[in-house]
């Protein structure tokens, strides 16, 4: 009995060796398991803060990049601005100089109009009367077709003058002029037209 009751206890001893064996190798490989988890977890981590570096660089890449491209469009916008203003600037100019040429182009076939009567009225006065012309008539009326004529002249002279100042080719340098001189001009160029209608002074 007592050989039998030892025989039992040395089993159960064995037996709980065993299990407690089993219950170590089990631990053991539990911790393995969370050694193996914790390595995986371990790398995911490593990755997924890798995707996030890497995911903050071409985000921060684009925000550069579009940054650029903003500053160069407003460059280009700021330029296009520039060269329409000036576009504008240019129009305006271009109509205002349109409309003192055809204004001028207005004057001076107004003021070639009076030369050119005067010339065309003396000539038809020589015409039909050039038999009963003496010689003191006809040297005035001489005399008025070259006071027309240099009028004409100076006429023309001027419109040049005109055309070359607008090319920027000519400064300005104002002088004074003999105003009595050139009214007293225009009022002889006048007077052979104003003798034919019979109008005086």
């Amino acid at each position: 009995m007592q050989v039998k009751y030892e025989t039992e206890q040395e089993e159960k001893e064995i037996e709980l060796l065993e299990r407690d064996n089993r219950i170590s190798k089990l631990e053991i490989e539990k911790e393995k398991s969370k050694a193996e988890n914790l390595k995986i977890l371990l790398v995911l981590l490593f990755v997924l803060i890798g995707f996030s570096i890497v995911a903050l660089i071409l985000i921060y890449n684009r925000y550069k990049f579009k940054q650029k491209v903003n500053k160069i469009l407003e460059s280009k916008n700021s330029e296009l601005e520039y060269s329409l203003k000036k576009l504008a600037e240019s129009e305006k100019n271009l109509r205002e100089l349109i409309a003192t040429k055809d204004k001028f182009f207005s004057i001076i076939a107004h003021d070639l109009r009076s030369p050119l009567g005067s010339l065309t009225l003396v000539t038809e006065v020589i015409d039909q009367n050039f038999n009963e012309l003496d010689v003191q008539k006809t040297s005035y009326l001489i005399g008025s077709i070259n006071k027309a004529a240099n009028n004409l002249l100076e006429l023309v002279e001027n419109l040049l003058f005109w055309a070359s100042t607008q090319t920027g080719k000519i400064s300005f340098n104002p002088e004074k002029i003999n105003l009595s001189q050139i009214i007293k001009q225009n009022i002889s160029l006048l007077k052979l037209t104003a003798d034919k209608k019979n109008i005086t002074p």
